[in-house]
């Protein structure tokens, strides 16, 4: 289900042979490790619900505050919107959907000075974080929408800084993605997400799982045209009960904890494990935190 959960959030210990063996997957909700499973195929007993550390900063940061510092503007009484798109090319050159670059949101048609407008005429700073396994192929090329009102936050600007992207997401009023996973964590801060998936049919085909009931696990209005995604954006602005029931639903399925404290789950579980206690047992001493 969770497309872009990678190997990083396996803690993987030392078999007596020496090889490097998967021993405990942190997992976000006892319903996100079945899921997980029918895809990882580990014993079920070496899953723990810890939620991912990642999320403690985007609770717990002051976005807003850092991406002033970072961008060196004053958003105070602006409304921010950060698009996050998953990526299409993988790294051995698979493509993935039939996205056009040639705009944004790869818009079949797509009117800049509109978008100008729009984004002035409701007071938004408009941020764009591509996805760092595709940045380097158009971050130049969208480098030349940028404006007072448009934005792109790049992998290099985070990393000279030494500041992680999830310190920032925060700050955003509204969200817009289109397959992306980081829409799942978003849910923890019940805020509105817009969706793109102008290239749902072909992306279904080549990556499928949680997109096969695309329609149900994202809780937000769908735009595949300009005119769609402004009235959206600012329907959802205006409204934050504007599908609050439908992202309270997948929120409770996917997050098990809703806390700033799954750093602290992890340490323990890794604490744990380094002194030969009971990881693998369902313990109901991590819950503490």
């Amino acid at each position: 289900m969770l497309h872009g959960r990678q190997p990083k959030e396996l803690l993987r210990i030392p078999s007596p042979s020496g090889d490097w063996e998967c021993q405990i997957f942190c997992s976000y909700s006892d319903f996100g490790t079945v899921l997980r499973n029918a895809c990882v195929g580990l014993p079920i007993s070496r899953y723990v619900v810890t939620g991912a550390p990642r999320n403690d900063y985007l609770l717990t940061a002051d976005g807003r505050k850092n991406l002033e510092k970072l961008f060196g503007v004053n958003l105070e009484g602006k409304r921010v919107v950060i698009f996050a798109p998953t990526f299409r090319l993988a790294l051995d050159g698979f493509v993935e959907g039939a996205k056009s670059y040639e705009n944004f949101f790869g818009f079949k048609e797509f009117d800049l000075q509109k978008f100008l407008l729009f984004l002035e005429e409701n007071d938004i700073v408009f941020f764009l974080k591509l996805h760092p396994s595709e940045e380097w192929l158009f971050v130049d090329h969208f480098k030349r929408f940028g404006s007072d009102r448009i934005k792109i936050i790049e992998s290099a600007i985070l990393k000279r800084e030494r500041i992680d992207f999830y310190k920032l997401l925060n700050a955003a009023d509204l969200l817009i993605t289109d397959y992306s996973s980081i829409y799942f964590d978003w849910l923890l801060l019940d805020r509105p997400v817009v969706f793109t998936p102008v290239d749902l049919k072909e992306y279904k085909e080549t990556r499928g799982g949680w997109l096969l009931d695309y329609d149900f696990w994202t809780a937000g209005p769908k735009c595949v045209d300009q005119e769609s995604l402004q009235r959206e954006v600012r329907r959802s602005l205006e409204d934050p009960s504007y599908y609050r029931t439908e992202r309270q639903l997948i929120l409770k399925l996917v997050h098990q904890y809703r806390d700033a404290n799954s750093t602290k789950r992890v340490l323990e579980l890794i604490r744990k494990a380094l002194t030969g206690r009971g990881w693998y047992e369902k313990s109901s001493d991590l819950r503490q935190f």
